[in-house]
């Protein structure tokens, strides 16, 4: 017996849809003080799920900087909250800072309800992003791509992912 997966993301449902639209998204990402341009791709990413109108609203925040975790989730009107970690891996961030930050001990994949929140807040602390199986062709197709624009054969270059 043999099974596949499919990688790539399938439209919502409209049943999902119209109950994600009182949900606020929160991503959170490390953030830098010295390289701002890291922050571009999170910005990026949540300006996007932005346009596509799932939740009510998305933010975008930082463990290292401003606009800070704390502060983004200070701003959500009460429902349902899902805080999802833009990192690459489940590590230290996922398991403790984050946690630590909220005052709570979890896990991703947990619901909690932290003490800060409104009494009518749910949080679903959501895996890392990194952790998606389809995660890895992303990163084939962009070392692929960085190979093609430097003219590179792909069968003779080497990838670090730190």
């Amino acid at each position: 017996m043999s099974a596949t997966r499919s990688t790539t993301a399938a439209e919502p449902t409209a049943e999902a849809v119209a109950r994600l639209q009182d949900a606020v998204l929160v991503v959170v990402g490390h953030g830098s003080k010295r390289l701002r341009a890291a922050e571009t791709a999170l910005f990026g990413h949540a300006r996007a799920i932005s346009e596509r109108g799932l939740f009510a609203r998305v933010e975008a925040c930082f463990l290292k900087s401003s606009p800070r975790l704390i502060d983004a989730l200070a701003r959500t009107p009460g429902g349902p909250v899902f805080l999802v970690p833009f990192l690459m891996s489940d590590g230290v961030a996922t398991r403790t800072v984050i946690p630590g930050l909220l005052g709570f001990e979890g896990a991703p994949g947990d619901i909690v309800h932290p003490e800060f929140a409104a009494a009518d807040t749910t949080l679903f602390y959501c895996e890392p992003v990194g952790l998606h199986p389809g995660f890895a062709d992303v990163i084939r197709g962009s070392v692929l791509d960085s190979c093609t624009s430097k003219g590179w054969q792909p069968a003779e270059a080497g990838v670090l992912l730190v």
